[in-house]
């Protein structure tokens, strides 16, 4: 068994949620008795819009010539079809009506008046990184601890600094004010990871560009500043949340999160089964 643990930013937030999905998530690797039709939905645009830029970046389309519902639709069969054995919860609305909003969001994406001058400043489209983990009390690796992601764009802001531009898909604006952002976990991991990777040439804020489900879908960009304090707050994060899951017992935490949880009728026997085994893993995220 490894002593190195690898941590990202979506697993340091499952863990801070509820310690019972991450444990059945990421400790136990347990197999999803379903899947959010939300998180679907999300992919599939991600990978759309993804497609988009590189077939501008590459000369295969332009702007003008891109067919956005084509590559959504390419890109929901594969999601969609990608865990056959898995059921997708589609909500209420249903898979059409999910399918139409994908639709409409990637099309949005498309007539954006300066699309062209967006894909100019993407320098980097998917760029993973796994890096230690620093302890900012002591500037020194944390032992037996990374961290990993993969950063949706890396793209030049306009004082020519390189910014991490991560893609989101919302149902609504609640949550991305300049207060709610300011501590944010996966913009703070991004921004210190650039920083490590190119120091001074990497910026010291994060942009989200949000795809918003509203009745008219729309795209709205949001800058955060990143301070030091939120850097140093994440990192601090990821040890303490290490060493939680070498010594806490996981149980239940009910929370928004449970609606759209993959493990929601385990989680409702959870005290008649035995207890997770917690284990380093190097490949955990």
């Amino acid at each position: 068994m490894s002593n190195f643990r690898v941590l990202s930013a979506s697993q340091l937030t499952t863990y801070a949620t509820c310690t019972q999905q991450w444990a059945y998530r990421y400790a136990e690797k347990a197999p999803e008795e379903s899947r959010s039709g939300a998180l679907v939905l999300g992919s599939a645009v991600d990978v759309a819009l993804k497609t988009l830029v590189h077939q501008v970046r590459s000369g295969e389309a332009t702007v003008g010539t891109v067919k956005p519902k084509e590559l959504l639709h390419e890109a929901w069969g594969a999601e969609t079809s990608s865990k056959p054995e898995v059921p997708i919860d589609w909500g209420e609305k249903g898979a059409p009506a999910n399918l139409r909003t994908a639709e409409a969001l990637v099309e949005a994406f498309a007539r954006l008046p300066d699309l062209e001058q967006r894909i100019a400043r993407i320098v980097s489209v998917d760029l993973r990184f796994e890096l230690p983990v620093l302890d900012p009390r002591t500037e020194q690796p944390a032992p037996g601890l990374g961290v990993q992601g993969i950063l949706d764009f890396v793209e030049r802001d306009a004082d020519g600094k390189l910014r991490a531009l991560d893609l989101k898909t919302a149902g609504s604006r609640a949550g991305w004010s300049p207060d709610d952002t300011r501590w944010h976990v996966q913009g703070s991991v991004y921004a210190w990871a650039l920083k490590e990777l190119h120091g001074d040439a990497a910026a010291e804020d994060v942009a989200f560009h949000i795809g918003f489900k509203l009745k008219e879908p729309v795209w709205e960009d949001r800058v955060v500043n990143l301070p030091a304090a939120a850097r140093r707050r994440v990192l601090l994060s990821l040890i303490a949340a290490s060493q939680s899951m070498d010594r806490a017992t996981p149980f239940p935490q009910k929370s928004w999160a449970c609606a759209g949880c993959a493990y929601s009728r385990r989680c409702d026997d959870w005290q008649s089964t035995p207890g997770v085994v917690l284990r380093r893993d190097p490949f955990a995220a």
